[in-house]
């Protein structure tokens, strides 16, 4: 599982983060994730500069450290899966033939 989960990442690094398409995808990703933040806090922020300045780049940090977070829990995972011998809880047995 670890092997199929760490080549799905190869995959996406080299397919999305490698080509200049991949690239414009996620620039424009957090480009319309920071403005639909500015929608979302116009009610809340009085000050412009706060709005249009401080709220995008607080959305897009806050997707990044989500990002950070997730990569983390994944590795976190990963050790986990490959140190730790989890109980069989019988589901895998074969049963025996009755006689």
């Amino acid at each position: 599982m670890g092997h199929l989960t760490a080549e799905m990442v190869r995959l996406a690094w080299h397919s999305e983060l490698h080509t200049r398409s991949g690239l414009i995808v996620l620039i424009a990703g957090s480009v319309v994730f920071g403005a639909g933040s500015v929608v979302m806090a116009r009610p809340y922020v009085s000050s412009p500069a706060g709005l249009f300045i401080a709220v995008p780049i607080a959305a897009v940090a806050g997707m990044l450290v989500f990002g950070v977070l997730v990569v983390i829990l994944w590795v976190l995972f990963l050790i986990a899966e490959n140190n730790v011998d989890l109980p069989d809880f019988g589901g895998s047995r074969r049963r025996r033939p009755r006689q």
